[in-house]
């Protein structure tokens, strides 16, 4: 049925009830437009930009390197950057790190290096065991 054939007939059917009935669709239209925004919208949840741990990962080592009781706080390490894959549970790492004297008596010559470490780390960055 084409649309010019079938406003003529609605405005002559139109009379109390049919008008009431129209209204009521109209009205149970806006509501299911409006539930189907709702919907659309609620849908449409923000997706959350992945947090960055290079910055926990880097103060964790260097947490668990300078308080290490080997080392008795003779050497100073820095971590100059991080190189990570995560695991559902850990964090496998490669560090590069400076390693330097943190007390230079007059008897003991400067010690300055740069070496790798590959630590696995957990989530809560309070486990850490190292490979190498």
């Amino acid at each position: 049925m084409k649309l010019s054939n079938f406003i003529p007939n609605l405005l002559i059917h139109l009379d109390k009830w049919s008008l009431f009935l129209s209204f009521r669709m109209l009205i149970s239209m806006k509501r299911n437009f409006i539930y189907c925004v709702c919907l659309f919208l609620l849908s449409c949840s923000l997706h959350k930009a992945p947090v960055d741990p290079n910055p926990q990962l880097k103060t964790a080592m260097s947490d668990y390197l300078n308080t290490d009781p080997r080392s008795k706080g003779k050497y100073k390490y820095d971590i100059t950057s991080v190189t990570f894959f995560e695991e559902p549970s850990y964090y496998i790492c490669e560090f590069k790190v400076h390693m330097t004297n943190a007390i230079i008596t007059q008897n003991d010559r400067k010690v300055d290096t740069v070496g790798a470490m590959k630590v696995k780390i957990d989530k809560n960055f309070k486990v850490i065991s190292r490979y190498y």
